[in-house]
């Protein structure tokens, strides 16, 4: 089973863009992204993604 929930924040262990955990099952999430302003989505299984838990986007004044 899935650690995963709706709304988290994840990447690929290998790298690559943010994506939302959209729709979980067990040994496998959808994640939606955006690639140029085109939404994107796709299954993955769950031990090839990890928790983004990096505030790069943040902007500090």
């Amino acid at each position: 089973m899935s650690n995963f929930k709706v709304g988290d924040v994840v990447r690929l262990k290998s790298g690559g863009p943010k994506m939302t955990i959209s729709k979980v099952y067990n040994e496998m999430v959808e994640a939606t992204w955006f690639l140029n302003d085109i939404p994107k989505v796709y299954d993955f299984y769950v031990n090839t993604l990890e928790i983004d838990d990096e505030d790069d986007d943040v902007i500090i004044d």
